[in-house]
């Protein structure tokens, strides 16, 4: 078999597997008192996002294994 020919079945095989790395990210928003906040989005920029429930919880998924940075949106960030 040909080297191009052995890369692309490797590569081929590989990408099932990538597709499903990713993870599920769980949180709790709150204020500095600790109280919870509710409707804070939270999300990855311009990939998924979640908004936090009555009790400031939020949970995240498909998100990619690594390093990740949360985005976190108040109401207030996006009058302006």
């Amino acid at each position: 078999m040909n080297n191009w020919r052995r890369w692309a079945v490797a590569l081929l095989l590989a990408l099932p597997s990538a597709a499903y790395a990713q993870r599920t990210i769980l949180g709790l928003v709150h204020d500095s008192t600790g109280r919870p906040v509710a409707g804070i989005t939270v999300g990855l920029g311009l990939g998924p996002r979640t908004v936090s429930d009555t009790t400031g919880h939020f949970r995240l998924g498909g998100v990619p294994n690594g390093p990740t940075r949360l985005l976190i949106l108040c109401p207030s960030d996006t009058a302006r």
